[in-house]
């Protein structure tokens, strides 16, 4: 479905559910100015509440987006301070290897 069947779709009464509001914010990020002609598209077909629950919905989408890349940073923020205490404690160990090495030589 393209954009003007979507539009179509709203004028003759799509249902407002959320994966529709949800499908609006995405297509208005690849066609600015897409939202506004959808709310107005609604309105006109009688949502004239459609602007508050679409700011409900996004709201609600953005908040869970902030939160999963919160919880991605923090596990990253983990795995990264792991790897660099697991790469400081291999140094150390080859470091007292090589020193172990070298005494050994020395004494012989």
């Amino acid at each position: 479905m393209d954009r003007e069947e979507f539009l179509d779709g709203l004028a003759e009464g799509f249902e407002p559910s959320p994966y529709v509001l949800e499908q609006i914010y995405i297509l208005n990020g690849e066609y600015p100015g897409f939202a506004e002609a959808a709310l107005k598209t609604m309105e006109e077909a009688g949502g004239w509440d459609i602007r508050p629950y679409f700011g409900d919905v996004i709201s609600g989408r953005e908040a869970l987006r902030e939160k999963a890349l919160k919880e991605v940073y923090e596990w990253f923020s983990e795995e990264l301070n792991e790897r660099k205490e697991y790469k400081e404690r291999w140094i150390e160990k080859r470091m007292q290897e090589i020193l172990e090495e070298r005494r050994r030589k020395q004494n012989s």
